[in-house]
């Protein structure tokens, strides 16, 4: 199994020429009976979209009720690079939503002890202002959901991780699973055929 491991390691190896938009996504687990899985990913920056809305996008059109419970989060759209410091890639809005109704409600829902906790594009320290802003321009909810089929259908993607609401999780990594991709996510697989 090392040497099959250090195989795949050494074989999918990123790009030299362009580390900035370069690089691998690494996923090991051990399971049951003793197996050790580990899958290796290139992974290059797209343009698809071109720019992100932010780093969480609210992509609804309707009324949202964004909550904010204690001060231990954080949400930052800056970019960073491998070793934590800022990355070449402008910043995004911490938060970003479809129309400025949602985007006031959530500045209202924040506390004053949780509005330093959203960076990114337009965050001030002095007068405090968060990281929140409006995307209208940004894809709705049907066009994100084209640009994930286009995505799963492309065969030069070989994995995928998946980064959405932990009720979505299921029904996402099927679909990747019956794409032939590879899929990483932060919840366990369980009990899905």
């Amino acid at each position: 199994m090392a040497t099959e491991t250090a195989a795949l390691a050494a074989a999918s190896a990123p790009s030299a020429t362009d580390p900035t938009n370069a690089g691998q996504l690494i996923a090991t687990a051990n399971g049951r009976e003793s197996v050790h899985n580990v899958v290796v990913a290139n992974v290059v920056r797209s343009d698809i979209p071109s720019t992100a809305p932010g780093a969480i996008y609210l992509a609804n059109d309707q009324a949202t009720n964004a909550t904010f419970k204690g001060d231990a989060f954080s949400i930052d759209g800056n970019d960073h690079n491998y070793t934590g410091g800022f990355g070449p890639a402008p910043p995004v809005p911490g938060l970003s939503t479809r129309n400025d109704t949602n985007r006031q409600e959530a500045v209202a829902s924040l506390d004053a002890g949780q509005k330093d906790n959203i960076r990114g594009l337009g965050f001030s320290s002095s007068p405090l202002t968060p990281s929140i802003m409006t995307s209208p321009a940004a894809p709705s909810i049907a066009q994100m959901n084209q640009i994930i089929d286009d995505l799963l259908k492309d065969p030069a993607i070989d994995a995928v991780h998946i980064n959405s609401p932990i009720h979505l999780h299921a029904e996402q990594s099927l679909a990747a699973l019956r794409a032939g991709k590879h899929v990483a996510r932060i919840h366990k697989f369980k009990n899905i055929d």
